[in-house]
């Protein structure tokens, strides 16, 4: 007789296997959500020249998301108004990174509020356990990953398997490098130390490089012409 097409039957570990790595995945991407919102903090405070203490206070009086971020771009707005060549540069930066987070927003909230759930499905030749996320206010969102198939069994439902949650955790943990990043150009930029104030420039020009700003749409000085910096 020819070999059962059958695979092993899952077992109790496997569903655990599977449970254990959605919880980590979600665990992982809201380490990594909660040091971007950190990031955020310190360049609003930066941006903003609050004291560390009032600003963090400012920032996180304030729990809803869109609101700390448009608070951040408030600020932003307006100190990159006045006559510096560098304004436009700062702005274009942030633009960037705050498209970026708005690309995330759904799937944090998904992550945040959704129920992490495990469904094992049984059938010749193809048992299989699926690790996925309910959304917030209905079941249209759902994480599945099958441990022994790499197709989804609902490819009609929109969904996050703990692959994709972890590929956004390392998405969420560039996006919190680039705005320390700019943060790191703000504060040089407000130094009184002289040698701060000449390195910020080439920082600024990095980050935007990283962010791929198309630089031929920006009017400005080179590094050697530059005068002012933000006001």
């Amino acid at each position: 007789m020819g070999k059962s097409s059958r695979k092993k039957p899952l077992e109790k570990k496997d569903i655990d296997k599977e449970r254990d790595r959605l919880y980590i995945a979600v665990g992982s991407f809201l380490h990594a959500w909660n040091d971007v919102e950190e990031a955020l903090s310190t360049l609003f405070r930066l941006i903003a020249r609050m004291h560390p203490l009032y600003g963090s206070a400012a920032f996180y009086a304030v729990s809803n998301f869109d609101t700390r971020l448009r608070m951040v771009s408030s600020v932003i707005d307006a100190r990159t108004r006045g006559p510096s060549d560098w304004a436009p540069l700062v702005k274009a930066a942030w633009d960037k990174i705050q498209n970026q987070l708005n690309r995330r927003r759904g799937f944090r909230n998904v992550i945040a509020h959704g129920k992490p759930s495990t469904l094992t499905v049984f059938s010749p030749g193809r048992d299989m356990i699926n690790g996925f996320m309910w959304g917030p206010q209905n079941g249209d969102y759902m994480a599945q990953d099958a441990m022994h198939s790499s197709d989804r069994l609902h490819p009609q439902l929109d969904g996050y398997t703990p692959n994709e949650i972890n590929q956004s955790s390392k998405a969420a943990d560039q996006a919190a490098l680039r705005i320390n990043n700019l943060s790191h150009v703000i504060w040089r930029m407000d130094s009184p130390n002289i040698e701060d104030n000449k390195e910020w420039p080439t920082i600024l020009i990095d980050l935007l490089k990283d962010l791929n700003v198309d630089m031929s749409k920006i009017s400005v000085k080179t590094l050697e012409d530059f005068q002012s910096p933000l006001q």
